[in-house]
């Protein structure tokens, strides 16, 4: 059940809080179908399960998804058993005994008299400030036998989809070991990311070092250090670090005061975002799967650059916290005329029916069964020979994955370039995806080259992880 996991960073619920976020929730939901088509199973901690309309809206979108597969299945066929059971997603939680006493207990991390230190909601946001209607909406979740709706619910709207995708969530995680409590071994947190990376500036030459090898200027990596460094030498420094709600409450700040110092809060926030979204990654055991990546509502290059610095820091404070060998690029319509875009169900759909498909499946599990055993392997790959042997088989598995897709879905995905191109559409705005595999003998990763940053920037991409990673 945990092998496949990936753990997504575009599933953060701060990305798709507010306007302006219809390209951060294309980017989850076109990395999510690329993720299932890849045989993956995406972990959804209780965090974003609950709070983030990315998720929300994607766990609606491929449940639904299922059922129309599953209405035209006869009752008694084995493909109808096998969808109900079929585990696209695995919700954890954390600090309570399920999943909807988590979600009680956020809400009511909300002191009244110390709103600055509360849970921030984000899909929530329209009661964020309103501690009253937060127990409210606790109390109802855990009504039983199932979660009511509070009367004050319609008037929201948005609220009211949001409350149904959360009926829906709570249902999908309380059968087949769906749902289970986040792994209670002792990871890596926040503060000791930081710690890291406050130490690494301390010693000569060793930030420098690990910015220049990542790619980050080290202008930009200094002047995080030095905030790192003034936060923890102020009383109550560690304490604050060690969440990173006060990073977005002062960005947010700093924002509508116009703040010089707006660009460096952007950028320690995304640093610090990246880190606490490792930590989540563990506790949801994807632990060896964290797809880390910018928010694509923004454009600004130094983003990209503390990105790929964090991920850095991440490899250094935990060598055995290896990404996949794959990148992708999200770009807009215009820079993909040849595939058409098809609604969001639809695509889901798609993945339903290979699963349903009693021949089909078996051919697409296998293939899948091939491309993640390896890149689980690539690990023991420890010489030259052996990464050379290592890459060789990956690249015709990844290959063979290619081509198969590209005859089971040919209306959905694109694979005829050796990547897995798949289109979403958000508010009457398409997007694309295309997801590449990069085997290489070589030990190690890197960033895309400046030039390719480059390129892809001036055609309107977005590079979805500006780390490209390598067997070793």
């Amino acid at each position: 059940m945990l092998d496949n996991l990936v753990f997504h960073e575009s599933f953060d619920s701060t990305r798709t809080a507010g306007g302006g976020a219809e390209p951060n929730l294309a980017q989850a939901q076109a990395e999510a179908l690329v993720s299932l088509l890849l045989g993956h199973s995406l972990a959804l901690n209780n965090t974003y399960a609950f709070d983030s309309r990315g998720v929300l809206e994607l766990v609606r979108a491929v449940l639904a998804a299922r059922d129309d597969v599953n209405g035209g299945i006869r009752p008694s066929a084995p493909a109808r058993e096998r969808l109900t059971q079929a585990r696209p997603f695995l919700v954890t939680w954390y600090g309570a005994s399920s999943f909807v006493e988590a979600c009680a207990a956020q809400l009511r991390r909300c002191d009244p008299g110390d709103l600055e230190h509360r849970f921030l909601l984000s899909a929530w946001n329209a009661i964020d400030l309103h501690p009253d209607l937060r127990s409210q909406l606790a109390d109802g979740l855990l009504a039983e036998p199932r979660p009511v709706a509070p009367s004050w619910l319609e008037e929201y709207p948005k609220l009211t989809g949001h409350f149904d995708a959360l009926q829906t969530i709570i249902g999908y995680a309380e059968n087949y070991d769906r749902g289970v409590p986040a792994s209670q071994q002792k990871g890596t947190d926040l503060l000791a990311y930081l710690d890291c990376y406050h130490e690494l500036g301390g010693e000569a030459g060793r930030l420098a070092d690990l910015a220049e090898r990542w790619e980050c200027p080290a202008d930009i990596a200094m002047a995080l250090w030095q905030r790192i460094d003034r936060e923890l030498s102020q009383d109550g420094g560690r304490e604050k670090l060690a969440s990173r709600s006060w990073i977005h409450l002062a960005a947010g700040m700093a924002r509508d005061q116009h703040d010089p110092d707006l660009g460096l809060l952007e950028q320690l926030k995304e640093l610090i975002d990246t880190f606490y979204n490792a930590r989540l990654a563990e506790s949801s055991y994807a632990e060896h799967a964290f797809l880390s990546s910018v928010p694509r509502s923004s454009d600004v290059d130094e983003l990209k650059y503390v990105n790929a610095l964090a991920v850095g820091v991440i490899g250094h404070l935990r060598p055995e916290a290896q990404g996949p060998p794959m990148a992708g690029v999200f770009t807009l319509a215009a820079d993909e005329p040849e595939l058409e875009v098809a609604p969001l169900r639809q695509l889901f759909r798609a993945y339903w029916e290979i699963i349903a498909d009693d021949e089909g499946r078996l051919i697409w599990q296998e293939s899948c069964d091939e491309v993640n055993g390896l890149l689980r392997a690539k690990s023991l790959a420890n010489d030259v020979k052996s990464r050379e042997i290592w890459a060789g088989r990956f690249g015709e598995a990844w290959a063979d994955h290619m081509s198969l897709l590209g005859r089971q879905l040919p209306e959905v995905v694109r694979t005829d370039d050796g990547n897995l191109r798949v289109a979403v559409r958000q508010d009457g705005v398409d997007y694309y995806y295309a997801h590449h595999a990069e085997p290489s003998a070589d030990e190690g990763a890197r960033l895309l080259t400046g030039d390719e940053v480059d390129t892809a920037m001036a055609t309107s991409r977005y590079v979805s992880n500006m780390v490209r990673w390598v067997s070793g």
